[in-house]
């Protein structure tokens, strides 16, 4: 409930002043991006180049990831001027 209260706040004001038209080009954009997504990932998950590297990297690969984009947005954010 948490997780998702702090995108509601974001996103709710900005489809609110969409018109309809708009409105319906953002969230087709937003379903073409996320079927892309997912044929891609899907592709990589069952290639059999890559299924191996995916499986031995994947568990320390993805929180490296997750946590070096935390820090990367977190240093752009204002919380890290205000502690410099």
């Amino acid at each position: 409930l948490a997780n998702g209260s702090d995108n509601i706040s974001v996103y709710l004001p900005t489809f609110a002043k969409l018109q309809s038209a708009d409105l319906l080009l953002t969230i087709s954009t937003f379903y073409v991006g996320l079927l892309l997504l997912w044929q891609l990932s899907t592709w990589f998950a069952f290639h059999p180049r890559w299924q191996e590297w995916i499986r031995r990297t994947g568990p320390v690969l993805s929180p490296t990831v997750l946590i070096g984009l935390g820090l990367w947005l977190l240093k752009d954010s204002v919380v890290w001027q205000s502690l410099s």
